[in-house]
């Protein structure tokens, strides 16, 4: 059974790296097998996991998936344009429903 990973969007990424590839943007860490990293989105939208500056490659999806939860825990959208759950349309961003 594969196990899944756990993002933490907050998370403190500089204890696991301490540099960041060119065209690349730290999301926070996500923990692998137990592993804790920084989770990288490179321009290309491929995710990575960098751990004392190795890079192990993500699945897409599987991260995609694991920040849906996190963003529908909240109750807003993963989209560009996110909103509460109970903000007007076109409304900017306010936070986690806070």
């Amino acid at each position: 059974m594969k196990e899944s990973i756990k993002i933490d969007l907050a998370g403190y990424w500089k204890a696991y790296a301490d540099h960041i590839p060119a065209n690349c943007k730290v999301m926070g860490t996500v923990t692998r097998a137990g592993i804790i990293g920084a989770l990288v989105k490179s321009g290309n939208g491929s995710y990575s996991q960098l751990v004392a500056g190795i890079s192990y490659a993500l699945d897409r999806i599987e991260v995609e998936a694991a920040m849906g939860t996190i963003y529908r825990s909240y109750g807003i959208s993963p989209s560009s344009t996110r909103r509460t759950s109970n903000s007007k349309p076109g409304a900017p961003y306010s936070g986690f429903g806070r």
